[in-house]
């Protein structure tokens, strides 16, 4: 079980060219967020646990951040194969979310899914009842009526991919959305109302915070 997790503020202009290269050009929403929000409104932070890596709290591209699984042992073909389980803060992460929205009535949670397109038949059991579309990207939205920690995993998993992984917890009004249609002026009201957002890091061990001023995630 992994300990409590503790929120530490990180330099603002080597996270901003992070946060950039990781969500630069990925999809419409991602584009929108680099162009809309001024992020001089907000601070950088991550979420590790009392036992985190420190010395690699600034090597974001990269694993090692948390404490390492031990390695399991298996056989194949007669010989000894190993793996372990990479590490992660998506459960707990999953709890501080859900409590967020969860105290509030009018903040939704945007993830995206830049591995799978929304004329795919396949897999998308998420997106038929909490998916919606800008053209074919993908993204889920959960809300305060629907959500629960397990809905955040999963979602939290389908927008991980190796290099990219993003989330958006906005004020915006999704009560005119017709088709799980998204359009280009909803998604800019969701980049100007965002309160908070995240991005993946550490090789998929935990998360790069962006947060406005006047938005506290705990």
């Amino acid at each position: 079980m992994m300990s409590r997790l503790n929120k530490h503020a990180l330099d603002f202009d080597c996270t901003l060219k992070y946060f950039k290269e990781t969500i630069d050009n990925a999809n419409e929403l991602s584009s929108k967020l680099l162009k809309i929000i001024n992020f001089k409104n907000g601070c950088f932070f991550t979420l590790l646990p009392d036992d985190a890596n420190f010395q690699c709290m600034y090597n974001f591209k990269n694993g090692g951040v948390l404490v390492q699984n031990p390695e399991e042992k298996y056989l194949i073909s007669g010989r000894i194969a190993s793996y372990s389980v990479i590490p992660t803060i998506r459960e707990c992460l999953s709890k501080l979310i859900l409590n967020k929205i969860k105290s509030n009535n009018n903040i939704s949670c945007i993830f995206d899914d830049i591995l799978r397109s929304s004329n795919q038949k396949l897999q998308m059991d998420l997106f038929r009842t909490y998916g919606l579309h800008y053209e074919n990207e993908v993204y889920y939205q959960l809300v305060k009526q629907t959500i629960s920690e397990d809905l955040i995993k999963k979602c939290l998993r389908k927008s991980n991919a190796f290099w990219h992984s993003l989330c958006v917890l906005t004020r915006a009004n999704f009560k005119d959305i017709k088709n799980k249609e998204l359009s280009l002026a909803k998604i800019d009201e969701v980049c100007l109302k965002s309160e908070l957002i995240f991005v993946g890091a550490y090789d998929g061990e935990g998360y790069i915070f962006w947060e406005k001023n006047s938005f506290f995630l705990f």
